[in-house]
């Protein structure tokens, strides 16, 4: 994957493992990484997330390394934009659709299905109008109730 250049430092995520589950079997069984990235993204840290889901990606061998892909393209996706790079923004949202695709409607406790229909119509919608960065259209990243 392609580096991206460290941004200036921003206000810190007082705890990003404390994101609520509803289910305690489900925490249990998640990356912590995948748990801090999420809640890195989800507070707009882009590039924070990118880094932390990127340590998984790299020692992934299984199946989920394209949805570890997936998600840092998303990250990476959000970081371009909001530095003003829309061309690099809808191609990696673009890329990043494709590789989470396959991991729908949940992976690994997420609701996959949910954050891709609204980064599609996000970034559809952003491919026909010049808008600048505005975090209140960022989708969250929602955790998947756990069936049973």
């Amino acid at each position: 994957m392609r580096r991206i250049k460290q941004p200036n430092p921003k206000s810190k995520i007082q705890n990003p493992k404390s994101q609520s589950f509803g289910h305690r079997s489900l925490q249990s069984r998640i990356d912590p990484r995948l748990i801090e990235g999420i809640a890195l993204f989800n507070h707009h840290q882009f590039f924070e997330c990118h880094e932390v889901l990127e340590q998984r990606w790299l020692k992934t061998t299984d199946a989920s390394k394209d949805f570890y892909k997936g998600l840092i393209q998303a990250a990476v996706a959000f970081y371009h934009w909001s530095k003003g790079n829309r061309p690099g923004a809808l191609t990696l949202a673009r890329s990043a659709s494709r590789y989470l695709k396959r991991y729908t409607p949940m992976f690994c406790g997420i609701d996959v299905e949910g954050f891709l229909a609204q980064l599609l119509e996000l970034f559809q919608w952003l491919r026909r109008h010049r808008q600048r960065y505005d975090p209140h259209l960022v989708p969250k990243i929602h955790w998947a109730k756990e069936s049973g």
